[in-house]
């Protein structure tokens, strides 16, 4: 408990003291401050733990349930990314999914809104036709060798 006089070189950032300057110290802490002060925050952390104590079980509780859950999903996910028939679902997802995009990419051409409309103008032209006059338009000669 002794007081102690420390002088330490300084630093390159701080100026230079001139000759004769008297300098101010930092008084250390006291100890007995220090132990007073410790007493004083054990005691509000030891009533705060007592006035929560129901709410930090419930937590702690619901965290546990959390975990548990968590892992649950984690090894549902991983059994799910082992299943060979969910595997081969996901490469054949992707496969249509390539084409259609290849599909769509050739119907925004110029090319493929022509043949957009055609089928629109053919479809246009074929809805008041009937089944029997529908037949003979496919079979006539032309039209049967064309779409066949």
């Amino acid at each position: 408990g002794e007081k102690f006089l420390e002088v330490s070189p300084g630093s390159s950032t701080e100026p230079e003291f001139n000759p004769g300057e008297t300098v101010r110290g930092i008084d250390p802490p006291r100890i007995d401050q220090l132990l007073s002060q410790s007493y004083g925050l054990a005691g509000k952390l030891i009533d705060f733990v007592d006035k929560n104590q129901g709410s930090m079980i419930d937590t702690i509780n619901m965290m546990n349930k959390l975990v548990v859950n968590l892992n649950k999903v984690l090894r549902q996910i991983d059994d799910t990314t082992q299943n060979k028939k969910i595997i081969q679902i996901m490469k054949n997802m992707a496969t249509v999914t390539d084409d259609m995009a290849f599909f769509t990419q050739k119907l925004r051409t110029e090319d493929g809104q022509r043949t957009i409309e055609l089928m629109k103008k053919l479809i246009w032209r074929m809805e008041n036709l009937d089944g029997p006059s529908l037949r003979k338009f496919l079979q006539e000669e032309g039209i049967k060798a064309k779409i066949f």
